[in-house]
């Protein structure tokens, strides 16, 4: 029961990422005695398709667990202006060849940055595949005077962002679609179905 109930907030809350739209996203979990076993088990069977699950954070009642693509977080880390952004906050991500030998590090240093800010850096935004625009329109702005508010808050291209807010809507209702129809259990279907998405918007 633990496990259906733990795969249905899995695919209603990283379906992007899963469905290799997004570079990661972040989830929220309930503490459970099995988490380290199902989050071994995860990767033993899903790293083969890109997929890691990595936890960030644990406290008295809950965990933070990142769910990414590697290659495509990556690619997204390497990008000059997000790398330059991330090397303000500290990140070792001096230059794009950095980024995959110290990725373990940097996913350390993020961890460390959400513990010391008692929730949720800024900069997670990047991770998560937020526009560079939107991340330092958020700051500058206190989180205020956004032109729209959807999956985050929009201080740059509204149109695009809102393409990219209905194509997480549209993942997140096929694999909870999906997730029916096999008897609920997620690591299954990952393991038997291609579930890539065009990644244009």
């Amino acid at each position: 029961m633990i496990q259906q109930k733990l795969d249905t907030l899995l695919a209603s809350h990283t379906a992007p990422t899963l469905m290799g739209v997004k570079p990661a996203n972040l989830v929220s979990l309930p503490r459970f005695e099995t988490f380290e076993q199902m989050v071994r088990n995860y990767n033993t069977h899903l790293n083969q398709q890109d997929i890691y699950f990595h936890p960030v954070c644990q406290c008295n009642c809950k965990q933070l667990l990142l769910v990414y693509r590697k290659s495509e977080l990556i690619n997204t880390l390497c990008q000059s202006q997000k790398r330059a952004f991330l090397l303000s906050y500290g990140y070792p991500v001096y230059h794009k060849t950095n980024v995959e030998l110290y990725f373990d590090e940097i996913l350390s240093y993020l961890a460390q940055r959400i513990l010391s800010t008692k929730g949720f850096p800024h900069e997670i935004g990047i991770f998560l595949g937020y526009p560079l625009e939107d991340v330092v329109g958020f700051i500058a702005n206190n989180g205020c005077n956004y032109k729209y508010s959807g999956c985050w808050k929009v201080y740059g291209d509204e149109t695009y962002s809102r393409r990219l807010f209905a194509q997480y809507k549209s993942c997140k209702q096929q694999l909870s679609h999906a997730l029916k129809s096999a008897d609920g259990n997620l690591l299954n279907y990952l393991c038997t179905n291609s579930m890539i998405q065009d990644r244009r918007v």
